[in-house]
């Protein structure tokens, strides 16, 4: 688990890389790229940076290789905005998981086997106080007779 420092490094470099994404960098590859979240090393030496691109895959791949060209520019930004006794070597990665929470929430909203469609609960019956309860939690549990 990262330490609360590691975690405030981290959230430091990332905000830098996107105040130098949106002030220094003008390569026209990259899209509407966000940066999504920064995981440096123990040491400091390597940073893996995840971004999220809009686009097909093409479009993000390419965005994805006009970030690493923009990578000396983006170190430097680090060097100059933050003091830390090293300059983190940058790796760019494509953060998928609004592609990968999209994919699973489609599976979960098709009916499994055996069960109709029309069975289903939907949200308005899911929240529907006469057919639902909560627990001394707060947890929802269905009546089931």
């Amino acid at each position: 688990m990262a330490s609360q420092r590691m975690r405030r490094v981290d959230g430091s470099v990332r905000e830098v890389l996107a105040t130098a994404l949106a002030r220094d960098v003008t390569d026209p590859g990259i899209g509407f790229v966000t940066i999504t979240s920064v995981e440096t090393s123990g040491d400091l030496r390597h940073a893996k940076v995840f971004i999220s691109a809009l686009g097909d895959d093409d479009e993000q791949l390419e965005s994805l290789n006009a970030m690493n060209r923009a990578k000396r520019l983006l170190q430097s930004s680090i060097a100059h905005d933050l003091r830390l006794k090293y300059t983190p070597v940058l790796e760019f990665y494509l953060d998928d998981s609004a592609r990968r929470a999209v994919r699973l929430d489609a599976l979960l909203s098709e009916p499994r086997d055996g069960e109709d469609a029309s069975e289903a609960p939907t949200t308005a019956d899911a929240d529907d106080p006469l057919t639902t309860q909560r627990d001394e939690r707060g947890v929802r549990r269905e009546d089931r007779p």
